[in-house]
């Protein structure tokens, strides 16, 4: 699909959703697609930056070698998508809700997805500096190799969740650290959590 902007603006006005497309190498800024459906899709090597998606709905959807920074995302939906070699700097994507996804080598960050509900998301060697997941729900949520520098996790509850292969620097908490409650973590990581929390630790 060549004109991808055209087809998707008449499938948000005609209310109709797009399926089976592959749309390649397509470039587009600044454009309005609020409330899009695609299904059984794939994205390769294109630019879609700073435009609108709030409200979008994705299953099925394989996005490759794409970047979709500054893009506003909340509220979409996602469903057996998988996002490869892909960025997603600053991307607004708060109050969405993630179904068996994964983000691998992936950059994401200073994206927003706080207060999104993510169910059996896997990410893996992403970086995630500064973005926040700040009030989140979340159930089989994995972190692989994942750079975790100022990230937020503000009020979302961290217990069970495994972050030994990641790298944790500065992680945005509560006063009190209430998150890190049954978090998993490494010596050295434990030591900078401590810190974090004002524990002074002598060797």
């Amino acid at each position: 699909m060549e004109d991808f902007a055209a087809v998707a603006a008449q499938a948000v006005e005609e209310e109709s959703g797009l399926e089976g497309i592959l749309v390649e190498h397509v470039t587009i800024t600044g454009r309005e697609f609020t409330g899009l459906e695609i299904y059984n899709s794939r994205f390769r090597s294109c630019r879609i930056q700073s435009c609108d998606f709030s409200w979008a709905s994705f299953s099925d959807v394989i996005l490759e070698d794409c970047d979709w920074s500054g893009s506003g995302l909340n509220g979409s939906f996602w469903s057996r998508c998988c996002w490869i070699d892909s960025k997603g700097v600053g991307t607004d994507l708060h109050g969405s809700f993630f179904q068996h996804t994964g983000f691998y080598g992936c950059g994401f960050s200073y994206a927003n997805l706080s207060g999104s509900t993510l169910k059996q998301v896997d990410l893996e060697k992403t970086d995630l500096t500064g973005a926040f997941f700040s009030q989140c729900r979340w159930k089989e949520l994995s972190f692989s190799d994942c750079r975790l520098s100022g990230t937020s996790f503000f009020q979302t509850a961290m217990g069970g969740l495994d972050l030994t292969s990641c790298h944790l620097e500065e992680l945005v908490l509560s006063d009190e650290g209430k998150e890190l409650k049954g978090v998993i973590v490494d010596y050295m990581q434990a030591a900078e959590l401590a810190r974090r929390l004002g524990v002074v630790i002598r060797l």
